[in-house]
């Protein structure tokens, strides 16, 4: 069972793609694996706390694989390894793929290529300002105070995306805004790829059947969406409602790379003008709130309180303050 890797950002569709593949009986998939990124992190020195401190067992873990053959053992192994967990969390085990969709994985993209060499690869991109305001919609309840917990996603993530080292022939590129607007032309593609039957319109029939167990994902009109639709698409603006919001959307924008945009097909300054037509209101209590959730944003995400005040990590904590 090969598997297929959806990379993208959160909020850039990747469930509802994910659906509709599921739907195909040569595809099998489950919610969000992400165990991937332990592993794979167990031989990065940053990026992890941990109550056995990661710094000493990521020197220990290095130091093992120094036994092992160089870029191949490792790797080798990893591979077997989740490939098997792949073939026993499906449901299909004639299935002739697994997807594994898990966003942050745009952090490993090298790294998971180097264990599946022969993987199938979907980059699913969307427009920047659309994932913006939708995470501050759907996990910010319309505001900014949950921002800082997207800070890496937002500033990173697009850049990531793109740095990755597999080559063009190996992977897909696919966007949001034509698999809503052109759903059964941009699938037939992604099936082509795939190499398997296409059967693209059973699939854009059946996939709102289709049900993926498990916590993780976006459940966000998941039980009453019975078929693709581009309403979605420019819904993004009723979320820039005042001047402050239109200001930073133009900003953030603005930091994103020109390059990076242009590799996702993406227009910086297209973006930004559909961001300066959108007409604001001045409204003094939401500008006010906006702006305080923005300064306790800063100084969260300056001073890694989201670290120090996270109850997860309380443990840790405990242990290593006193």
């Amino acid at each position: 069972m090969k598997p297929i890797f959806i990379f993208s950002l959160p909020r850039s569709g990747s469930t509802l793609l994910q659906r509709v593949l599921t739907t195909h009986n040569d595809i099998d998939s489950i919610s969000e694996p992400w165990i991937l990124l332990p592993l794979l992190y167990s031989t990065k020195n940053s990026g992890v706390i941990s109550e056995y401190s990661h710094s000493v067992c990521n020197i220990a873990i290095n130091e093992f694989n120094n036994n092992l053959n160089p870029n191949s053992d490792f790797y080798i192994n990893t591979k077997k390894y989740i490939e098997s967990l792949y073939k026993s969390a499906a449901n299909n085990k004639n299935a002739l793929y697994f997807i594994d969709k898990t966003p942050r994985y745009y952090n490993i993209i090298n790294d998971i290529y180097k264990v599946f060499p022969d993987a199938k690869f979907i980059f699913l991109y969307r427009n920047p300002a659309a994932i913006f305001c939708s995470i501050i919609q759907t996990w910010g309840n319309n505001s900014f105070k949950r921002i800082f917990h997207y800070y890496n996603d937002l500033k990173y993530g697009n850049d990531l995306l793109q740095m990755h080292k597999i080559p063009s022939e190996n992977c897909i590129d696919i966007n949001y805004e034509n698999l809503v607007n052109k759903p059964e032309k941009t699938l037939s593609t992604i099936l082509d790829y795939l190499e398997i039957s296409n059967n693209t319109k059973i699939l854009l029939k059946n996939f709102a059947k289709t049900s993926l167990d498990g916590k993780m994902g976006d459940k966000t009109g998941y039980y009453n969406q019975t078929k693709i639709s581009n309403s979605s698409i420019d819904k993004w603006k009723l979320t820039i409602n005042n001047p402050i919001r239109k200001i930073l959307m133009i900003k953030y924008i603005k930091y994103l790379d020109s390059t990076t945009l242009q590799s996702m097909n993406y227009s910086g300054k297209t973006i930004i003008d559909d961001i300066k037509s959108i007409k604001v209101k001045m409204n003094i209590i939401i500008s006010i709130q906006d702006l305080f959730h923005l300064i306790i944003a800063f100084f969260t995400i300056k001073l890694r309180l989201n670290i120090f005040f996270s109850s997860s990590l309380k443990g840790n904590k405990r242990k290593f303050l006193t």
